[in-house]
């Protein structure tokens, strides 16, 4: 049993690491960082579009931001909303 318990210890040692939060939202962004400014604004405003609208109930804007990045959610719901 002792060895059992060892192996355990082990096996917990070689999970993959976990990436700090900054770097997962840049990833989420990598197929549009080629695209000009104004493609990659209207990209993320669509994508803001898509959550709202498929969405049952209201979205925290955390929760937007998570899906367009280090980008204004504020200026992105503007936008929409004009």
């Amino acid at each position: 049993m002792a060895s059992e318990s060892g192996n355990r210890a082990q096996s917990s040692d070689m999970r993959p690491k976990k990436q700090p939060k900054d770097t997962a939202d840049t990833d989420l962004d990598r197929e549009v960082e080629d695209l000009p400014a104004e493609l990659r604004w209207r990209e993320w405003m669509r994508r803001i579009d898509a959550v709202l609208f498929a969405s049952a109930s209201p979205v925290p804007r955390d929760d937007l931001a998570r899906v367009v990045g280090n980008v204004s959610v504020d200026l992105l719901i503007e936008d929409l909303v004009v």
